[in-house]
């Protein structure tokens, strides 16, 4: 629920509300030991920040999100292509 009230925070330009709400998803899935949600939480939140302008942070938050879901994604989700 927390993710579904970012993503409509976000859609309506609330971005700080949106942070809020992803950080508290990302929280929650880290709690409840689901790496794919939190990954997918944290890709949400890097294009959110990219698209805010802040490239650098968008980057870094991806970065953390592909590293993260090595080994608990099937493959072709990570996986570069050839």
């Amino acid at each position: 629920m927390s993710r579904l009230a970012g993503w409509t925070a976000f859609d309506v330009g609330q971005h700080d509300a949106a942070q809020r709400h992803f950080i508290q998803a990302l929280s929650l899935a880290r709690a409840g030991g689901d790496v794919q949600l939190g990954c997918y939480v944290l890709t949400t939140m890097a294009m959110q920040s990219l698209m805010r302008g802040f490239a650098s942070e968008a980057v870094d938050m991806a970065q953390g999100a592909f590293n993260r879901a090595k080994g608990q994604a099937a493959p072709g989700c990570w996986r570069s292509p050839s």
